[in-house]
């Protein structure tokens, strides 16, 4: 009989288990073998960004097995100075380059756990993408947006903006203030609307620093330390 894919048979439990797992047996005896004979550091034979660490009395994680250890995100361990650096410095050969932050088993950590969010939601994998600014797709008009470089991700959050929380869109893929986000986006949003009115300049009444043109809306912000004037249609000191 076969296992399903990524598994493996385990000769002492007598069923399949997760590759790579702590159950995975076949997986750690050459490395305990080589740690008995006074290895320190050794490369895991499957995975590029997995190690064993023959100092390692306690497991380092509930996913990862005896001695074993992993680099941090993204960094991948080099085989020959046994150290972990950045993946591009680093000849996997055989051994599988994972490139999403969720296949890290360290890489995510909430202590809170009832109120834990699933790992893709908070970094979404950049597989198959071009590199760039993405919106997060499980935070749509938020805060939050994701950078993508070689299929890595990197998890960005917005700063504020006039004094408000700033917003990632998806639109303009770039951070913007609420006064660019409608409300039917974001309950917070703020976008003015030309209904109604003619073509021209107005000011946003909240907010003297910024307005916007009609037909549109076109939302517009006056230079740091200045204020719309509707008399003179221009940015002027306060």
């Amino acid at each position: 009989m076969s296992c399903p894919a990524t598994t493996s048979f385990s000769e002492l439990l007598g069923v399949c288990v997760d590759r790579y797992s702590p159950q995975d047996i076949c997986a750690q005896e050459n490395a305990v073998r080589e740690c008995s004979r006074g290895a320190s550091l050794l490369a895991h034979p499957q995975l590029c960004h997995r190690f064993y660490n023959c100092s390692l009395v306690v497991e380092t994680s509930s996913i990862l097995g005896r001695y074993q250890d992993e680099c941090p995100y993204p960094q991948y361990f080099d085989t020959l100075e046994k150290v972990c650096k950045p993946y591009s410095e680093v000849s996997c050969l055989d051994r599988l380059e994972v490139k999403d932050k969720c296949e890290y088993s360290k890489a995510y950590e909430c202590t809170d756990v009832e109120h834990c969010e699933d790992c893709q939601a908070v970094f979404p994998s950049c597989q198959g993408l071009t590199d760039g600014i993405y919106p997060n797709p499980e935070k749509l008009w938020t805060a939050f947006s994701l950078t993508c470089r070689d299929e890595r991700v990197a998890t960005f959050s917005c700063p504020r903006l006039l004094d408000m929380p700033g917003i990632f869109s998806p639109r303009a893929k770039k951070c913007v203030s609420l006064y660019e986000v409608s409300s039917s986006d974001n309950f917070l949003g703020r976008k003015p609307t030309c209904e109604s009115k003619l073509p021209g300049t107005y000011p946003v009444l909240q907010d003297p620093r910024v307005y916007y043109s009609c037909p549109g809306p076109q939302v517009v912000y006056c230079p740091d330390g200045s204020v719309f004037s509707q008399q003179t249609q221009t940015c002027n000191a306060p």
